[in-house]
């Protein structure tokens, strides 16, 4: 059957779409135009003064990486259960599309997602110019 959804909806691996690394999510993640949810705080800490506006963003930054680093110890558990299922063939036509090792992994890669496009956000506003202009 072939699979016209996106890794980060529960059909694609309903369907048996390919286990997507953290390397293959971050490559889409900077390929996207999306900018994440938080895009406007980090957009309202950019106005703000010195030395405010680096702490703002050094918290933000070292708050996604804790989530990226949470997310990504769960995206491998799921996808370690989804291939053992898999191999051992236990993945059938009566499972249901919201079983919830589907709408796991697709909201893990969802996170996950999110998490890289703050983070290349956040790098993005944080390069500073030299004070001596050099």
């Amino acid at each position: 059957m072939l699979n016209n959804y996106k890794s980060g909806h529960p059909w694609y691996y309903y369907l048996g779409g390919k286990i997507l690394t953290p390397k293959n999510i971050l490559e889409n993640a900077k390929l996207s135009n999306y900018q994440g949810y938080l895009e406007n705080d980090i957009k309202k800490f950019d106005l703000l003064d010195e030395p405010k506006r680096t702490q703002k963003f050094n918290e933000l930054f070292r708050n996604e990486l804790f989530e990226l680093k949470r997310n990504l110890s769960l995206y491998r558990k799921y996808v370690l259960e989804f291939s053992l299922r898999r191999r051992n063939n236990l993945i059938g036509e009566n499972e249901l599309i919201c079983d919830d090792i589907y709408m796991s992994l697709s909201l893990k890669h969802n996170h996950i997602f999110s998490n890289f496009r703050h983070l290349i956000l956040l790098e993005s506003f944080q390069k500073q110019m030299d004070l001596f202009d050099f």
